[in-house]
């Protein structure tokens, strides 16, 4: 568990870098923020892919004996499907945002999938 928490962080570490960038010194940057209701919405699709593909790492994980050994159930398939739409989406709003906000975005884009292929690979090899 603690294995997938440290490689799931550092998404989550992204979409905290996109919020902190969004508050200047003085309170809400609220020009940059209304500006940027697509990178707005992109952050609200990436904590929601965040939260589904964590939620089934977590679940999948098992330390002390073959992960992710079955296929999954099917509330799980259709929740990836929507993790998967949710991280297109997000990947959209910061091709197409404006501001300095949409960086954070593409970041976490990135490191969404490596953290959870390398959570799902190494729970694989280690039988």
């Amino acid at each position: 568990m603690l294995f997938v928490a440290i490689f799931m962080s550092l998404p989550a570490i992204c979409l905290n870098l996109r919020l902190a960038s969004a508050v200047s010194t003085d309170g809400w940057a609220y020009g940059e923020w209304l500006a940027g209701k697509t990178s707005n919405a992109g952050l609200c699709l990436a904590t929601l892919s965040l939260v589904v593909t964590s939620g089934f790492l977590f679940k999948g994980f098992d330390s002390s004996g073959q992960s992710f050994a079955g296929p999954p159930p099917r509330h799980w398939v259709i929740l990836n499907w929507l993790s998967a739409l949710a991280w297109t989406l997000t990947l959209l709003a910061a091709a197409l945002g404006k501001g300095r906000l949409r960086r954070p975005l593409f970041l976490w884009c990135v490191c969404m999938p490596l953290a959870a292929w390398i959570v799902i690979e190494w729970a694989i090899d280690t039988e």
